[in-house]
């Protein structure tokens, strides 16, 4: 994944995930970081198309919180990389940027790749909420209507 190719948003949720992970002594950036760190975005696209559908992040928040707690950690100097699942929810982000026609992949494109199968606690969370793509989509309609993400603000 190209990070130029990310709105500046998306670029702070990835670095954000990163900071989570290191900060939690985790050897890998999950898709369950991003996500926490889209939730905690101030101002963000997400946690808006959340309370569009009616949605409260903290809740969210919380469940992701206790589920990376109880992930293994490592201690000690230890090498932090992509976990494989986030690498292919990258890429489905942008799929999801593209059928949308948008020029640079955002958060609500990230969103949309955490509701894709195979997304684990993520994925299971987000569903168990009752989202969809459709339903995220409708959502994020409502919000920025037919405007394109056209360059990286």
């Amino acid at each position: 994944m190209n990070l130029n190719r990310m709105t500046q948003r998306a670029q702070e949720a990835l670095a954000a995930a990163q900071e989570l992970a290191q900060q939690s002594n985790h050897s890998q950036i999950e898709v369950e970081h991003l996500l926490l760190a889209l939730l905690e975005q101030p101002d963000g696209v997400v946690p808006a198309i959340l309370a569009k559908l009616g949605l409260r992040p903290s809740s969210l928040i919380a469940d992701l919180r206790a589920h990376l707690e109880s992930q293994p950690q490592v201690q000690g100097p230890a090498q932090l990389y992509m976990s494989q699942r986030l690498s292919a929810l990258l890429q489905a982000a942008t799929q999801h940027a593209e059928q949308m026609r948008d020029e640079y992949v955002s958060t609500e494109h990230l969103l949309l790749a955490c509701l894709d199968k195979d997304r684990g606690h993520a994925g299971e969370l987000l569903r168990g909420q009752g989202l969809s793509v459709d339903a995220v989509l409708q959502a994020l309609a409502g919000i920025r209507g037919s405007q394109r993400v056209t360059d990286q603000n």
